[in-house]
């Protein structure tokens, strides 16, 4: 099966915008392409998904023209099938394989059609009335939101602490607006408001109010669902120079406001912009400094282009609005001129040579180049806020700057536990709403006389 390309914008047209790129599967093609899906008569070959989504059981609703039936079927284990059918790293797709063949499938595609037209316009809170214990979750982000939509279907009482002025995290202080709406992050945000989920911005957990004062409120547990988008000290030569820029003060300042993005940027930052990184951050930035007039950028990565941890179809999107792709070259320092000025960064190329028996990329001696930039934006070098020893005590940071839990509770410390990319390295929306879902049900366990 061959997919059919998602409809986008015209690259000209969207270089002057941040509006979302991808347009959206019509229902005739959508449903054409439910049609074409492969489907299988075996259980194990169901597409792998992180939350365990009914992939073959949505696409046949969607065949049969039911996508009201498609909806429900995803959201019984995902709270934002919207978010996730735009900007979820699609595992499913690459782990799909029928008959010893990968099929070309684009389920991310039919997710977002599903959720866009499938969506009741009214959702009965009623059918939730919370009884049970208090609960507080700390950030708003994937992980926080699928774990308080979670415990209020279990009826929890929950309130979602965030310590900037709008919801989403992550989401939307991490991801472009070009690939996900905020309307549609807002309509998400609002499905599991009904949920009856109570909502605090501008409100900093260890700040605003301390761990004492919410047991004082009566709260049971503390889910600390914080992010890593807190910039670390890079400890690489030239990393210190003014024009070297962390990747997330970039769309920190883009979630908050594409004007100001524009106005601060457009003359902060120089004419060649090299981004080091090989996930969706480091595309996300090149993309949108692509958006900024007369911006020449480079994605800089040492890995092979076939293997970013980027969805296929941002790639090539990217591709398209002009980011120039260095492959497979390893970042080693930043480059400064007699007067200090970034000019470039120094790289060594990698290659694939025998280690041990296996294939693997390799540095490759003495290959050193140097990449012209006048500006370097980094997507690495990120930790946990700082702050989270002002909530809790018992907070601990592994060697590698992940806030250490038990991997099986999901506890910190006795009631306090934690999700999400503050506890993991492995990157993508749905593993940590996985992994907020995963602390969820620990905290039912625990709230409801378990261990």
């Amino acid at each position: 099966m061959k997919t059919t390309p998602i409809p986008v914008q015209n690259c000209e047209k969207r270089l002057k915008n941040f509006s979302e790129v991808e347009l959206g599967f019509s229902k005739k093609i959508a449903v054409d392409e439910a049609r074409l899906f492969p489907q299988s008569s075996s259980p194990g070959r169901q597409p792998r998904c992180p939350l365990g989504i009914d992939i073959l059981g949505f696409v046949r609703c969607l065949r049969e023209g039911e996508i009201s039936a498609a909806y429900d079927k995803i959201r019984e284990k995902n709270e934002l099938p919207g978010v996730c059918g735009r900007v979820c790293s699609a595992p499913c797709e690459e782990d799909f394989i029928i008959g010893g063949k990968q099929m070309e499938v684009d389920v991310r595609a039919l997710e977002r059609f599903a959720a866009d037209h499938g969506r009741p316009r009214l959702f009965r809170r009623k059918q939730y009335e919370q009884q049970g214990a208090m609960v507080a979750v700390v950030g708003s982000g994937p992980a926080g939101l699928s774990a308080a939509a979670c415990l209020a279907r279990s009826g929890f009482r929950v309130t979602v602490f965030e310590s900037l002025p709008q919801l989403g995290g992550m989401l939307r202080y991490g991801v472009a607006g070009f690939r996900l709406s905020k309307d549609i992050l807002n309509a998400e945000i609002e499905m599991i408001r009904d949920l009856g989920v109570q909502f605090q911005a501008n409100c900093c957990i260890g700040r605003t109010v301390t761990l004492e004062e919410l047991y004082q409120q009566g709260f049971a547990a503390v889910l600390l669902a914080v992010g890593r988008q807190y910039p670390a000290p890079l400890k690489d030569q030239g990393t210190d120079a003014h024009h070297v820029i962390c990747a997330s003060e970039v769309l920190l300042k883009l979630g908050a406001s594409e004007e100001n993005f524009i106005r601060e940027f457009q003359h902060r930052l120089g004419h060649t912009i090299v981004v080091i990184g090989d996930h969706e951050l480091a595309l996300d930035c090149a993309r949108a400094c692509r958006r900024l007039k007369d911006k020449k950028v480079k994605l800089v990565f040492a890995r092979t282009e076939e293997d970013l941890l980027c969805h296929r179809n941002e790639i090539e999107q990217a591709k398209a609005e002009g980011v120039e792709f260095e492959a497979m070259m390893h970042f080693q320092k930043v480059c400064l001129s007699d007067d200090g000025d970034v000019c470039g960064i120094q790289c060594g190329r990698m290659d694939y040579a025998d280690q041990d028996g296996q294939w693997r990329l390799m540095p490759v001696p003495d290959s050193q180049v140097v990449v012209e930039a006048d500006t370097v934006i980094m997507t690495r070098g990120q930790t946990v806020n700082q702050d989270i020893f002002k909530i809790s005590s018992f907070a601990k940071l592994t060697r590698e700057g992940f806030l250490a839990v038990d991997p099986e509770t999901s506890r910190v410390h006795d009631n306090i536990f934690a999700a999400g990319h503050a506890v993991m390295a492995q990157d993508g929306i749905v593993y940590a709403m996985r992994s907020g879902v995963h602390a969820a049900e620990k905290i039912i366990e625990f709230l409801s006389g378990g261990s």
